[in-house]
Parts: structure tokens; C-alpha cells; sequence
């Protein structure tokens, strides 16, 4: 029996509002499980946008892309050539889901975005080179280069828009800055006409919200006496530079233009998932609605919309005396916004860096893997959703002193006192224990060896089997020594498996249980035991 599930109400306001619905992130899976077709059609999605951080998430914190990899390694790839090739994939697909939205709306939305590398964000025709290079491979007109408003990315921004290229504009923080790619784009577009070429091309400009009141607040907590002004100057920043938006692009400076048919630059409100857990984690979505715009949210952001989000009106569209005046208020206080938004740059850049580094590092190390048969390594990534309950317990951790309290082995931190629970945190010395007897194992092993033993069955369930395990795939086969085999079930064919894999006359069992009273292990040891006398 199938379901029809409607358009959530909420976000369909918000469409009509003139505030087109985006999605910050993009993952192979949400794209082949049908996911983000769910999205276009039940939450009114209109674009999907990515950068380094939201692809490292996706590539290190999934297995979707592991047979990718894998084939992309044994055709001699490094690991920037398979970045490039998974992100190009990605936006394809992407953008071929959303070809529909596209060609609906005559070009207006429909659109998936891929960041030109940060490395490049002071380096203009390294930059150019970089968005020449994917726009090509890309192939789709519904796609979007991402090119970051840094000074050296402005005239980078005007050629890209010359040559035809649509370009979103990324880590915008300042008025001036989004000034300044606004007239990039209308250069771009007027050598165009002077040449003759169409002037539909398409840009987009990702103001960053959330990030403002994150360094602002933090700045007024320590000048103190200003709450009332706490998480709104990323608001009131980016309503400034609607207000801009509206002079340039409804204004003389881009009526020619305008009346030839050539479309404005959108003003796109980014980082809009809220930092501060006392805030609504919709404000940015809420006071931030207003004609010719768009939101592009994380999905956290999206799923709280469709819940709570309340379209009173134009929100970011308010007088410009409202917004000098509450900027006033922020300067009066002791912030100087324009150090903010230059600090923010900077850190922008080298977020996203960070991002694609420890993103390559994790690729090669797959890339690694398949060409020299050596085990990858593990990465995990916490989702968008834990990550203020996780601060907000790392904080309390942190404040409580609980590191260094159960290095002192403190009883009282699992509400002792009580010998069990010291006994339960000798873990955490039986390394070194362990290494003062590392010449006595060793010579055991050998010993073993000798006898001319060529097993070793490990017999343990739970915590008692996993370090082996681990161990057991790591270095199999690297090291001389007794093969291992990890036995961490009662069930009999399991059982079996493993005595029919090796040699009972030539096999050493380790019987390993912390308490010494397992049942499952105490039954594995009498079950070999017996078989082993017989």
C-alpha cells in the first residue's frame, strides 16, 4: 500500500515568500536512496549546495563511496585526482535529480554548487584554472561554481561570470566584501553584452550568518553589560547587505542590465544552522525570509523548519535607518564588525582547508590501502545534529575535571567508593604492567613456536575478545608467530567453523574473561578442552 505525503506547509510558505528552500549538504546515498527526490518533492528543495567540510563528512563518515575509491586507486589515482572525480560525480547526479526544478522555474533554482579548492583563495588564476576545470567536467548548466569572496577572488568572480561560468560567491561576512562581488558579477555580465554573448548567467552570494553572532557574542560576553544584544548581529549584518542587495540590483547601477533580461545575484543566507543551543534553531531561517533569496540550511536545520518555522512576512527586507541604527548599537558596545568579518575570512579559509586536508589524509589512506594491501584506518564523524549535546557534555566534562579523575582512578566519579570500580580502571596502567613483561611474552611465543604449535585460538566474548580482534586484523599475516583466531560466540556453527579451520594437536587456547566467570567463555573452554583430550 503506498502513502502520499504532502508538501510540508512551512517550507512551501517560505518558498512563496520569495525565499527558495536549499540544502547545505550532499552525500552519494541520499542522492541513489531516492532521498533527495523526497526532499524536492515533499519540502519544497530547490538547490543543493557542498564544500570541503560537507564532503569530508560524506566521503570519511560513510561507506558510500568505498568501491569508488577502490576503483579509482587500482586506475593509479592520487588522492586530490579522487576527491575530484567523487565531488564532480556527486554534483552531477545531484544536479541531474534537480534538472526538473531547473527547467520548472526557467533557471532560477535547480542548482547544485562545488567549491573550488581553498588552497586556491588567494591565488586568482589558480582559482580561475580550478573553476574553468570542474565547470567543464561538470557538464550541466544547473550548477554552480563556488568561489570564495576573498580580494583575490573578486576578478576571479568577474572572468568566471565573463566566460559564462555560473558562479556562487562563498565566505561572505562583510557589507564591503558582498559590495564588491556584486559588482564582479555585473562587470562580468556587461563585457558579455559587449561581446554579444547572453547575459544569462547565474550567481548566487553565500552570506554567512550564524558565524557573526558566534565571534560577536563571544566578544560582548567579555565587555559584559550588552546582552540584550547577544545573537543579533548576525541578523542585522545580513539584512545590511539585503538592503545593498536592493539598491544595486533594483537601482540604477543595474537597470540596464535588469531591463536587458539578465538576472540579478540572489543573496544566499549560509551558515544558518544555529551555534548557540539558547537560540531558536530556526531564527536564521525565520528573520531572514525576503523576496529574491535563498537559505541554504543543514539538514538539522531543515527537519526543525518543517516543524516550528512561522513565515510572518519579509523579515530580512527592513528599512535601512532600522539597520543603521542596530548596528549603531553594536559599535557603541565596543564592536568593531569590521574586524570581526576580516577574522572571520581568514578562519573561513583555513576551516575549509583544515577540511580538504584531513579529507585527503583520509582518502589516501584508502587509496593506500588497496594499492599496498596494508588495513585503512577508521574516521568517524560526529553528525551535524549531536554536535552542541556533545560540546555541551565536553564542556560539563571539562569543568568537573574528569580526565585527570579517572586517571586518578576517582571511584566517586561512577558514585563509589568501591573496590570493583578500582579494579574496573586497571586499564589504564596495563600497558606499561604489560611492557615491563614484553621479553617473558616473547619468549613464550617462541616457546610455543618450538613445540611446534601453529594456532592460537583466543576463546572471549564482549570486551574480552574486541582488542585481540582488532590486533588479529591488523597485523595478520605482517608478523612470524602463531596464526589467530578469535572465537566471541557460543553458537555452534561458529564453534565448528574455527575447529575445523585448524589443528586441535597444534593449537594454543587462551581462555581470556576479566571476571574469570563468563559463562559463554567458561562453556567455549570446556567444550575445546574436551575435544582436545579426546
Amino acid at each position: 500500500m503506498s502513502v502520499t505525503v504532502g508538501v510540508n506547509e512551512r517550507l512551501a510558505a517560505l518558498t512563496a515568500a520569495g525565499t527558495s528552500v536549499w540544502l547545505d549538504q550532499i552525500r552519494r546515498g541520499m542522492i541513489e536512496s531516492g532521498e533527495l527526490q523526497r526532499l524536492i518533492d515533499e519540502y519544497s528543495l530547490r538547490g543543493v549546495t557542498s564544500n570541503p567540510a560537507i564532503f569530508e563528512k560524506a566521503i570519511l563518515g560513510s561507506s558510500d563511496y568505498d568501491d569508488q575509491i577502490v576503483e579509482l586507486a587500482e586506475r593509479g589515482m592520487a588522492a586530490r585526482e579522487i576527491y575530484d572525480e567523487i565531488a564532480v560525480t556527486d554534483v552531477q547526479l545531484g544536479a541531474d535529480v534537480l534538472r526538473q526544478v531547473y527547467d520548472d522555474v526557467g533557471g532560477d533554482d535547480g542548482y547544485v554548487s562545488l567549491e573550488v579548492g581553498p588552497e586556491a583563495a588567494n591565488d586568482t588564476e589558480e582559482t580561475l584554472r580550478e573553476a574553468r576545470d570542474y565547470w567543464q567536467r561538470l557538464g550541466r548548466p544547473n550548477v554552480f561554481i563556488k568561489i570564495p569572496g576573498t580580494p583575490a577572488g573578486v576578478p576571479a568572480i568577474e572572468q568566471a561570470v565573463f566566460e559564462g561560468i555560473n558562479v556562487n560567491v562563498t565566505l561572505l561576512f562583510a557589507v564591503s566584501a558582498y559590495e564588491e562581488v556584486a559588482e564582479a558579477y555585473i562587470r562580468g555580465l556587461e563585457r558579455r553584452r559587449e561581446t554579444g554573448e547572453s547575459i544569462d548567467v547565474r550567481s548566487v552570494a553565500s552570506f554567512f550568518v550564524s558565524r557573526v553572532d558566534s565571534e560577536v557574542d563571544k566578544r560582548l560576553e567579555a565587555i559584559g553589560g550588552h546582552d540584550e544584544l547577544l545573537g543579533s548581529a548576525g541578523l542585522w549584518n545580513a539584512r545590511k547587505a539585503y538592503v545593498r542587495f536592493k539598491e544595486i540590483f533594483h537601482g540604477e547601477r543595474f537597470a540596464e542590465l535588469l531591463a536587458a533580461g539578465a538576472p540579478v545575484q540572489r543573496p544566499l543566507w549560509a551558515s544558518t544552522g544555529v551555534k548557540n543551543p539558547n537560540y531558536s534553531d530556526v531564527m536564521y531561517v525565520e528573520e531572514l525570509v525576503a523576496p529574491e533569496t535563498v537559505n541554504t540550511m543543514p539538514m538539522p536545520t531543515m527537519l526543525a523548519a518543517s516543524e516550528k518555522l512561522e513565515v510572518t512576512g519579509p523579515t530580512a527586507d527592513v528599512p535601512s535607518e532600522d539597520v543603521e541604527r542596530e548596528m549603531k548599537k553594536l559599535a557603541d558596545a565596543g564592536i568593531d564588525i569590521d574586524d570581526v568579518t576580516d577574522k572571520l575570512l581568514r578562519d573561513g579559509v583555513d576551516l575549509f582547508v583544515t577540511a580538504l586536508d584531513k579529507l585527503l589524509a583520509g582518502v589516501e589512506s584508502k587509496r593506500e590501502a588497496v594499492t599496498t594491501g596494508r588495513p585503512t584506518t577508521f574516521e568517524s564523524v560526529i553528525p551535524d545534529e549531536l554536535e552542541p549535546a556533545i560540546a555541551e557534555r565536553v564542556k560539563k566534562a571539562t569543568e568537573e575535571d574528569v580526565a585527570r579523575r579517572i586517571w586518578q582512578k576517582d571511584e566517586t566519579l561512577w558514585g563509589g567508593p568501591g573496590p570493583e570500580i578500582g579494579n574496573r580502571l586497571g586499564w589504564l596502567t596495563i600497558a606499561d604492567q604489560m611492557l615491563e613483561r614484553a621479553d617473558d611474552l616473547k619468549a613464550f611465543a617462541e616457546a610455543c613456536r618450538a613445540d611446534g604449535l601453529m594456532e592460537a585460538v583466543l576463546l572471549g566474548m564482549g570486551g574480552s575478545s574486541l582488542a585481540p580482534e582488532v590486533f588479529r586484523q591488523s597485523f595478520e599475516g605482517q608478523v612470524d608467530g602463531l596464526r589467530l583466531h578469535v572465537l566471541d560466540s557460543t553458537d555452534p556453527g561458529a564453534i565448528l567453523e574455527v575447529e575445523r579451520a585448524i589443528d586441535l594437536s597444534k593449537s594454543l587456547f587462551v581462555v581470556s574473561s576479566k571476571s574469570g566467570g563468563t559463562i559463554e567463555t567458561l562453556s567455549q573452554f570446556r567444550y575445546y578442552h574436551s575435544r582436545v583430550r579426546e
